[in-house]
């Protein structure tokens, strides 16, 4: 398989999976947020790596992001969303978090491939993504380990922001005045 082979495959699963989202629960997601709420962003592996793009696209909007780890992450609260991105919904530690976020009274959200899994049923509010999980050994993407999830992940996180700065009133030029500039 060559370069334009491949590429078309993947953009042809990326296709699949973006068409494949339920759209009332995209609106259902981005209506849980408020300008009140600070937003903590949760992921582990490459998922990781998604949630720490969307909380910074949150932070150049304005809002008060957080990745959960990070050393200047607060203390969330009741007042606050704590959103996971997980694949499977079953990563220890994402659990875990969900739980500690629900018992001190946030909100919490997922972004996950599996709609029957803990995190799913530990959540308020998800967008299920229909993609193979790491552990999957065949389903229905040719990339291994979760790819196609994490990829399209990514581009609904993506898609969030610019739902958010219609719903908020928010431009690409104020955006970009939070725009790290100690670079």
């Amino acid at each position: 398989m060559g370069y334009t082979r491949a590429a078309e495959e993947v953009l042809g699963e990326l296709n699949r999976a973006l068409q494949g989202i339920d759209e009332e629960e995209v609106t259902g997601f981005v209506s849980c947020f408020s300008r009140e709420n600070r937003i903590f962003c949760d992921g582990a592996g490459r998922s990781r790596l998604q949630a720490e793009g969307f909380a910074m696209r949150l932070a150049q909007m304005g809002f008060l992001a957080s990745v959960v780890g990070e050393a200047t992450a607060p203390a969330i609260t009741s007042k606050d969303i704590l959103i996971i991105l997980s694949g499977s919904g079953e990563t220890p530690v994402l659990l875990e978090h969900g739980k500690k976020a629900k018992k001190a009274g946030a909100l919490v959200l997922a972004v996950t491939a599996s709609p029957h899994s803990s995190l799913s049923d530990l959540c308020d509010a998800a967008v299920i993504v229909k993609a193979d999980r790491k552990d999957q050994v065949k389903g229905c993407s040719v990339q291994p380990m979760g790819t196609l999830f994490e990829q399209s992940a990514g581009i609904l996180c993506d898609t969030m922001v610019l739902l958010l700065m219609d719903r908020f009133h928010i431009t690409g030029e104020e955006m970009f005045r939070n725009h790290s500039n100690l670079e």
